[in-house]
């Protein structure tokens, strides 16, 4: 069955790909800048990056309220501590659970692709829904935090899960270079081989 690039593709361009579907949805990460904005505001940034309902608004504000490290981690911009990361896939852990996360992703990568069967929605959902704890958490987290210009090990992660939803259920990407050699869908501007 294809995966969701071109093998031909560096092993950058790939990543890029396969975290641009799932980053789309929270419109270039959910941090709010370089200081540590306030629970309720911190909800609300989260709530509407990944576009979740009123009742994950609520605990999401309950969590970040309880959790300065989880707050914290939005506002460094991308370069939140492996304490921040972790407080911050507790609260988001909480308050998304597996079922849930999985519409959402679900959502995101048919608006993103486009052209998806039901047979593939239903696998991605059901494929996020059955990932174990530890990568549905990096998943999480690296959908509010990716989309900064550095590629951190949180993102190899997030690109890693992502590809290995895509491939398991089918769903590709165009690979096709777009304008000036960048890979379409690709907002980074690197360039393909």
């Amino acid at each position: 069955m294809p995966g969701p690039y071109d093998p031909g593709m560096s092993p950058r361009s790939a990543l890029v790909v396969s975290v641009a579907v799932l980053v789309s949805m929270v419109a270039g990460g959910c941090s709010s800048g370089p200081s540590s904005p306030d629970a309720a505001e911190a909800a609300a940034v989260v709530r509407q990056g990944l576009g979740a309902d009123d009742r994950v608004e609520e605990c999401l504000t309950d969590g970040f309220a309880a959790s300065s490290d989880a707050r914290s981690a939005l506002g460094t911009g991308g370069g939140a501590s492996p304490e921040e990361q972790t407080a911050l896939g507790e609260v988001l852990g909480a308050c998304l659970p597996p079922e849930e996360l999985g519409t959402l992703v679900t959502a995101a990568v048919a608006g993103a692709v486009g052209g998806t069967t039901p047979e593939q929605e239903a696998c991605v959902r059901a494929t996020v829904v059955e990932l174990p704890a530890e990568d549905r958490t990096t998943l999480l987290v690296g959908l509010v935090l990716s989309g900064d210009a550095d590629l951190s090990q949180l993102d190899v992660d997030l690109g890693e899960i992502t590809s290995g939803i895509l491939t398991t259920c089918g769903v590709t990407l165009d690979p096709a270079p777009g304008p000036e050699g960048t890979v379409a869908g690709d907002s980074s501007g690197v360039s393909t081989p």
